[in-house]
C-alpha cells in the first residue's frame, strides 16, 4: 500500500466529517487517484481533554505495514515524536520498550517521525534493523513514518515529545521526557487522578536575544546586560558567540547548559581538553555524569547566561564572561603539567590504515551491547570519545587525517580489545609515560 495515498485519502474523509462543506474533485483513472491536497490542512492541533481523530498511517517495526488510530482503542497510548537523529530520543527508547513490555496488556508507546526530520522509511528501517535492547531483543515499538497528521494534531518545536491519550482516544497529557517514569505510566493506566507538567514549547528563535521583543518572555532594550538564570523550562541546551560586521563581538548566548559548559566557553583553552585532563574540586554541581539523571538534575543546577554588549573584540568579551562567572560561582581555573601514564595511537603503517568513501556512519554514542563502529569520520572523532569514556587520556600520534572505518568491540573501554580492533585497521594503541597539560577547576576556598 502506498502510505502517501492513503493518507491523503484519510485527510479527505476527516475533512468531509469534520466541517462537512469541502468540495472535493477527484479524477479517477486506471492507473491512480488525484485529491485534493489542501484538504490534508484540516486537522487542528489538539489540547488535554480533546477526542484524537481517526486516521491512517504507514507502520515500521510492527507486524502490520499499516493502521489506523481507531485500531488502539482500548489500549493507553503514549505518542512519541522522535528522530534518528535525536539523541535523547533514542536514550529513553530502552525505558519505553521495557514499560510497554511489563504493560502489555494495556499499553502502547506509538511512535511517531514527522516528514519534516527527513528521515524515510528506508533509513527507520535500517535503524531498527541493527538495534537492539540491553537484553539483546528487539525493540518492540512501532514507528508511523513520514507523518504528517500527528504533527499537526500535537504541534511542537522539541523533541521528543509525547502526548498520552486514554482508552477513550482522549488525551490526558502533553509531556516532555522528565515524566517517561513507570510511576506515571502505571497511574495512567489505572486512570488514577494524576497531575503531569504539561510541555509547552516556547517561541524561541536563536538568533535574537532572550526577553526581547518577546523572544521568551518580557520586551526591553538593552545596551548591556549580563544575565544568569537557572533551567529555563522549554528552551532547547544552546551555545554561541554573535559577531557584527566588523568582526567585534556583541553577544554571548548559553542556554539550560551546565557550568562546566560555561567554564569551557569562557576559557577556550579548556574547551580543548578532554574531561580526562580536567580535574574537579568544587562542591557545586559542576556537571553530571550520568544520562539517566538529567531529567531531574537540570531543574536545580542547569544554568543560562548572556551578555548583551556594545561591539568589543572577543578577548574583551571573554574577559568579561570570566568575571560574570568568577562573581557567581567562586570558581577557580588553572593549569599546570602533570607527569602521566597515556594512551598513544600510532599508524602502524599509513598504507595499512582503513579508509572509508562515501559512507558516513556511528554507532559508538549509544547505550547499548552492540558491537561499535565508525565509518568515514576521522580519526579525530573516536580520541574524542574515547578520552570521554577512559580515564588515561588517549593521544592521537597518527598525524592521519583521512576519514577511517574501524569496527570496535561492545565495551569500548575495554583496552585490550580495543588495541585488537585497532590493530585490525592498521593503527596500534601503546601506554607512554608523557608530561600533558592538564586543568583544575576549584572553589576559591581550596587553593
Amino acid at each position: 500500500m502506498k502510505a502517501t495515498r492513503q493518507l491523503v485519502s484519510l485527510c479527505l474523509v476527516f475533512g468531509i466529517v469534520v466541517t462537512g462543506t469541502s468540495s472535493i474533485t477527484a479524477q479517477v483513472t486506471s492507473k491512480q487517484t488525484y485529491f485534493n491536497l489542501s484538504l490534508e490542512n484540516k486537522f487542528i492541533p489538539l489540547s488535554i481533554g480533546d477526542k484524537v481523530p481517526d486516521f491512517e498511517f504507514s507502520l515500521v517495526n510492527s507486524s502490520a505495514s499499516n493502521g489506523k488510530f481507531s485500531d488502539f482503542k482500548g489500549k493507553y497510548v503514549i505518542i512519541d515524536f522522535w528522530a534518528t537523529w535525536c539523541t535523547s530520543c533514542l536514550h529513553h527508547f530502552p525505558k519505553l520498550d521495557s514499560l510497554q513490555k511489563e504493560f502489555k496488556d494495556s499499553l502502547l508507546v506509538l511512535l511517531a517521525n514527522e516528514k519534516n526530520t527527513r528521515d524515510d522509511e528506508k533509513k527507520i528501517i535500517a535503524f531498527f534493523d541493527k538495534r537492539n535492547t540491553k537484553t539483546g531483543s528487539k525493540y518492540e515499538l512501532p514507528s508511523i513514518v513520514m507523518d504528517t497528521v500527528l504533527d499537526k494534531l500535537f504541534p511542537h518545536k522539541l523533541i521528543p515529545h509525547y502526548a498520552w491519550v486514554d482508552k477513550n482516544g482522549i488525551v490526558k497529557y502533553i509531556t516532555g521526557s522528565e515524566t517517561i517514569t513507570r510511576e506515571n505510566i502505571e497511574n495512567f493506566i489505572k486512570d488514577k487522578k494524576h497531575q503531569l507538567k504539561e510541555k509547552k514549547d516556547l517561541s524561541f528563535d536563536y538568533s535574537k536575544p532572550l526577553f526581547v521583543n518577546g523572544n521568551g518572555g518580557r520586551t526591553e532594550k538593552y545596551i548591556y546586560r549580563s544575565m544568569l538564570t537557572g533551567y529555563i523550562d522549554g528552551l532547547p541546551s544552546s551555545s554561541g558567540i554573535f559577531y557584527n560586521d566588523d568582526k567585534k563581538v556583541t553577544r554571548i548566548l548559553n542556554t539550560n547548559t551546565t557550568i562546566l559548559s560555561l567554564y569551557r566557553q569562557a576559557y577556550p583553552e579548556i574547551a580543548s581538553l578532554p574531561m580526562n585532563r580536567i580535574i574537579i574540586s568544587s562542591t557545586l554541581p559542576v556537571f553530571y555524569s550520568n544520562k539517566d539523571y538529567w531529567d531531574l538534575w537540570k531543574y536545580d543546577n542547569a544554568y543560562s547566561y548572556e551578555l548583551l554588549t556594545q561591539p568589543i573584540t572577543k578577548e574583551r568579551a571573554i574577559q568579561m564572561m570570566q568575571d560574570d562567572l568568577k562573581r557567581n560561582f567562586g570558581i577557580n581555573i588553572y593549569c599546570e603539567k602533570k607527569i602521566v601514564n597515556a594512551y598513544v595511537i600510532k599508524c602502524r603503517n599509513v598504507d595499512e590504515c582503513t579508509t572509508e568513501n562515501g559512507t558516513h556512519e556511528t554507532n559508538i554514542y549509544e547505550s547499548n551491547n552492540l558491537p561499535k563502529y565508525i565509518r568515514g569520520y576521522p580519526l579525530s572523532t573516536l580520541v574524542s570519545f574515547l578520552n570521554s569514556k577512559i580515564n588515561k587520556p588517549i593521544i592521537d600520534k597518527t598525524g592521519y587525517e583521512k576519514p577511517v572505518c574501524i569496527n570496535l568491540p561492545a565495551d569500548i573501554t575495554n583496552i585490550e580489545l580495543l588495541k585488537k580492533a585497532l590493530t585490525n585497521s592498521g593503527f596500534e594503541l601503546e601506554e607512554e609515560t608523557m608530561e600533558l597539560d592538564f586543568y583544575f577547576i576549584k572553589d576559591s576556598s581550596k587553593n
